[in-house]
């Protein structure tokens, strides 16, 4: 195993072993300090000709994983392998207790994508939980990018007045809706990586 060399005024530690704490609350399970926790190994659920917001992508943070101080970094992208003439996509991040998607908050919407097919996406949302509890508040900053498009700048998003239930398992998907009910339009979630940071 490796060892861990010794701290020196403020420099930042790079090692290979994971570090983990106590949970909040007198649990006797662990939360990783800081770390990936999901990374999908396959590209996810594919949806086709339908205007109903379905999930992309999911991993659900396990119950009083969260603390007050707990960041959730996100990092999304998918692709458009067909596409019915000007019919739009938008691409969200839902969070919630709810296995209903639409049951759950807005974290981040999309610019709605004008695509073609072979087109790209890709989302990256930085989340913080403010506390604990039923009804723990989070604020999540976000960029999305359409890198299939020439020259398309960043685009900027922040939303608020979103809370959560950290003592349930908490729900995080990649959704997507289509403006048409086309079978020709798909879209496929094929990367889905979620780290979360936790206080020590």
């Amino acid at each position: 195993m490796s060892k861990i060399p010794a701290l020196m005024g403020g420099r930042a530690l790079e090692h290979s072993i994971s570090l983990v704490t106590n949970r909040a609350g007198g649990s006797s399970s662990k939360t990783y300090v800081g770390g990936q926790v999901h990374a999908d190994t396959a590209s996810g659920t594919t949806l086709t000709g339908t205007s109903t917001e379905g999930s992309l992508a999911r991993y659900i943070i396990p119950a009083n994983t969260l603390v007050a101080g707990s960041t959730i970094r996100i990092k999304a992208a998918g692709s458009i392998p067909d596409q019915n003439s000007t019919d739009t996509l938008t691409i969200r991040i839902r969070i919630g207790s709810s296995s209903t998607v639409t049951s759950n908050a807005t974290a981040f919407v999309s610019a709605a994508i004008d695509s073609e097919d072979g087109d790209l996406f890709f989302l990256d949302s930085l989340i913080t939980c403010r506390g604990v509890g039923a009804t723990a508040a989070i604020i999540a900053i976000n960029h999305y990018q359409d890198p299939d498009v020439a020259g398309t700048a960043t685009k900027w998003s922040s939303c608020g007045g979103i809370t959560v239930n950290t003592t349930a398992p908490i729900y995080l998907d990649i959704t997507g809706i289509w403006d048409s009910t086309s079978g020709s339009n798909q879209a496929n979630s094929e990367v889905f990586v979620v780290d979360i940071v936790n206080p020590i």
